[in-house]
């Protein structure tokens, strides 16, 4: 699925509630780019146990608003760089299940992220990587202004 709907500007949604991902190993970029994209009916349910890329999947979502990814499985992920890149409209992220590989590579995964967002996950790793991003653009803030 790598790249599925990458540079597809002007989707606007999607229902893949019906798309079997079990066997899926690289999500790289599946909806980067989707500028205008602000609903994905199923990305909930994609079963994501053999996925070991999902590096930039929602990369420059400019319009996601909601997203829920609770139940992806991603204790095999090796690559999460940029996978929210840029969603800077998101107000609900549910990362309630992800697991981090010690090796697994994070860089960037919130840079120019929602800072009105409502964050969930269990895992303290995210936790900090996602605080460390808010300090940042607290900082670059209050001192670029």
């Amino acid at each position: 699925m790598n790249g599925m709907f990458n540079n597809c500007y002007e989707l606007e949604s999607l229902d893949l509630s019906n798309f079997d991902t079990s066997k899926v190993i690289d999500f790289k970029k599946m909806f980067a780019h989707c500028k205008k994209l602000k609903q994905i009916k199923g990305i909930n349910k994609f079963i994501t146990s053999q996925a070991i890329n999902i590096n930039g999947m929602f990369l420059n979502c400019n319009e996601l608003i909601y997203l829920n990814v609770s139940n992806y499985d991603t204790r095999n992920v090796k690559d999460m760089e940029y996978v929210f890149y840029n969603c800077k409209n998101l107000r609900f992220l549910n990362l309630s299940n992800f697991s981090l590989k010690e090796e697994c590579i994070t860089e960037r995964m919130f840079l120019f992220f929602s800072r009105d967002c409502e964050f969930i996950t269990n895992n303290e790793k995210l936790k900090d990587l996602y605080n460390s991003f808010l300090i940042a653009i607290y900082f670059n803030y209050f001192l670029c202004s």
